[in-house]
């Protein structure tokens, strides 16, 4: 099972009939089947919000999550649901779970903000996730923020470069 954790304030339906596509059978994990969450070989943790709105939406998650990854199950953050994994957001005044110790920085100011385009992603190892996925592909960002890895033992976690954003490895 791959879980899609449904916290209130994301682009759920989009990640899941995509999901679904590719996947059988993609789970919705709410508050009330949060335990689910525990069972499953990958989690989905959408975007959409702000930093302080998705810490504390997602709160009742916090404890099944942050258990899921640290027992190595694939967890896919995207947008808010990578920032929450950081330390802090400069976007919010909320502490992030700090399981990757960094921070969440805007974009510098010679770029214009937010960052919309297709831009290449520079691979810097492989992932199973980016599997035949190369330099040569394009990539939609839409984005105002990029995360900062504190030291050393992120670097396992960076999968890719695009400027000054980093792609978190599945494995957070």
């Amino acid at each position: 099972m791959i879980a899609i954790i449904d916290y209130g304030m994301e682009n759920l339906f989009s990640i899941y009939n995509g999901l679904k596509k590719v996947y059988d059978n993609p789970t919705l994990i709410t508050v009330d089947n949060i335990t689910d969450v525990r069972a499953t070989k990958g989690v989905i943790v959408p975007d959409m919000g702000a930093f302080d709105d998705g810490i504390r939406n997602l709160e009742p998650f916090s404890e099944a999550l942050i258990d899921v990854v640290e027992s190595g199950v694939p967890v896919l953050g995207i947008c808010i649901g990578m920032q929450v994994l950081f330390d802090a957001s400069e976007e919010g005044n909320e502490k992030g779970w700090g399981l990757i110790h960094g921070d969440v920085v805007r974009l510098s100011a010679n770029v214009r903000v937010p960052h919309m385009g297709w831009n290449n992603l520079h691979l810097q190892r492989h992932s199973e996730l980016l599997d035949g996925i190369t330099d040569a592909d394009y990539f939609y960002f839409v984005h105002s923020y990029y995360c900062v890895p504190r030291d050393d033992d992120a670097k396992p976690f960076v999968l890719g470069k695009f400027s000054e954003s980093d792609i978190l490895n599945e494995t957070i």
